[in-house]
């Protein structure tokens, strides 16, 4: 089964469905040891891999890089942030016809102006209502898989309020989106987060996003509490890096510090268990079954 089904398939048949980020390889397999449904590759990440805020700098080809690496290894579905599209009407189209050939099993697509900035940041701007359902129904009309899983994300809870935000999800839904993912802000309560998830015709995403409580206040929820608000998808962008980027600088210090990294290797995996995660143990299997095959040829 393709992982566009299997993705389909679980919004189909779970309460809620949870994507959890990453942003490499390696944090992929160790999204795929655990339980939860999907991978998710959100944009803010794979900006700060590349050293950079997420203010539009990354283009779409290291995006569609990132997410060829990550597919290529695991087998679960992967959700990518599209951004806006990378541009306009074309550029949108083209964006999700080379996410399709890269095996991604979907995407969101922003209501901001390009370039766009990470929802958390000061300074967001929207387009029009109209425009961005036109970009929508393009990228819809564009993809050659009908179980690609196209997300209509809108950000206009900080930049016009939870009403119009619900206007625009609603507009979004009407135009053909599968679901439609909003970003939070300050205010958004949880009466507000259950009106805006029974007002759409479709799936509801909620971004599970740390940066929403150390930017504006918000509390973390459980997901327990994110599906009894009637969101039928979950995504998590940012845990993972963030506890990458603190582990590395505490690690590097105590290296500076002691001139030695004797102290702190009970705070890193050994040798052997990253070799096993990347998958060490297959190529040794691969070895000896046909290492010797090439004399019997000659």
């Amino acid at each position: 089964m393709s992982n566009t089904k299997k993705l389909r398939g679980l919004l189909r048949s779970k309460p809620l469905v949870v994507a959890m980020g990453a942003f490499d390889g390696l944090s992929a397999k160790l999204v795929a040891e655990t339980s939860f449904d999907a991978v998710y590759v959100g944009g803010h990440s794979v900006a700060a891999t590349y050293g950079f805020p997420d203010v539009g700098l990354t283009t779409a080809s290291e995006v569609l890089q990132r997410a060829e690496v990550i597919v290529d290894s695991v087998e679960m579905p992967v959700i990518i942030d599209a951004d806006t599209g990378y541009g306009g009407i074309v550029n949108a189209r083209r964006f999700v016809r080379q996410c399709e050939k890269a095996g991604v099993a979907g995407f969101h697509i922003e209501d901001q102006e390009f370039p766009k900035k990470c929802g958390s940041y000061r300074g967001i701007s929207l387009v029009s209502d109209s425009e961005m359902v036109g970009k929508l129904q393009a990228v819809l009309d564009a993809r050659t898989d009908p179980d690609f899983l196209v997300i209509a994300r809108t950000d206009a809870v900080g930049a016009e309020g939870v009403e119009r935000a619900i206007e625009r999800g609603q507009a979004y839904a009407a135009a053909g989106a599968d679901a439609v993912m909003v970003m939070g802000a300050r205010g958004f309560s949880p009466a507000k987060m259950r009106q805006f998830a029974q007002s759409i015709d479709v799936p509801t995403v909620w971004i599970w996003a740390e940066s929403q409580h150390w930017v504006r206040n918000e509390p973390i929820l459980s997901l327990d509490q994110v599906q009894q608000l009637g969101f039928r998808m979950c995504v998590s962008p940012l845990a993972a890096l963030y506890a990458a980027a603190k582990a590395m600088r505490h690690v590097l210090a105590e290296i500076e510090r002691a001139g030695t990294s004797e102290h702190v290797l009970d705070q890193l995996l050994d040798f052997e268990e990253v070799g096993r995660i990347v998958g060490l143990p297959a190529v040794y299997e691969l070895e000896e079954r046909f290492a010797d095959k090439a004399e019997v040829v000659r």
